[in-house]
């Protein structure tokens, strides 16, 4: 997840209220990954908002994103 040279990334410490199972699934997700909770989030958003191709043009890759549905396996 490497950021384009020419752009400056600056982060900031966030506090944040989710449910106590989600954080369990997410700190265990991010621990088989070798990564921090911090990467994993970062990651999952930055994933959500890349277009993926579509039979009418593209679909966001959210299933709530879009009113588009993905491609029927054949």
């Amino acid at each position: 997840m490497a950021a384009r040279p020419d752009t400056n990334v600056e982060r900031v410490q966030l506090g944040v209220r989710l449910e106590k199972r989600m954080v369990q699934v997410l700190k265990g997700l991010a621990e088989f990954n070798d990564e921090t909770l911090g990467q994993l989030l970062e990651k999952i958003v930055l994933h959500s908002f890349e277009p993926m191709p579509g039979e009418e043009g593209e679909w966001s890759a959210s299933p709530m994103g879009s009113e588009h549905s993905p491609p029927s396996p054949t």
